[in-house]
């Protein structure tokens, strides 16, 4: 693959050369985008669990939400989890880590394709520069 020398306004092609430099390494980007939003979602997830133990199960506040309602009934129902609440710190625990397990992937996976991409831009350019005949390293001055 050989360097493409670009015009200002010829947008179409320069994302045409970043497509072709990011061949094979797509699907590190999705799988990073993929992790950032799980990421997020964890994130937003570790309050709210928060906000229901301390204003639902210790204190006496209605859940409104559906999401949180199936919830705890799924652990057992309110008084259950009221004397077991070690189950909601395991809860928060376990979000926890799968929300750094989740910014880990993401950085290491953007990392890599990123890293990739510029290594495959950088050796095209050097070969670009190695093929070129003496005549353009003639034409123009080195060293000004």
């Amino acid at each position: 693959m050989a360097f493409l020398c670009l015009k200002e306004g010829d947008d179409m092609r320069k994302y045409r050369l970043l497509i072709d430099f990011s061949k094979g390494f797509r699907l590190k980007y999705i799988a990073s985008i993929i992790a950032t939003g799980l990421s997020a979602l964890f994130s937003v997830l570790i309050p709210l669990i928060i906000k229901l133990t301390v204003d639902s199960i210790i204190g006496t506040k209605p859940i409104t939400s559906k999401l949180m309602i199936n919830l705890v009934d799924s652990l057992g129902g309110r008084d259950y989890i009221l004397k077991n609440l070690w189950i909601m710190g395991l809860l928060v625990i376990l979000l926890t880590l799968l929300n750094a397990l989740f910014l880990y992937l993401k950085g290491k996976w953007s990392s890599q394709a990123s890293e990739n991409i510029a290594k495959r831009f950088k050796d095209s350019l050097y070969e670009t520069i190695l093929r070129a005949k003496y005549e353009f390293y003639s034409k123009y001055p080195s060293g000004k």
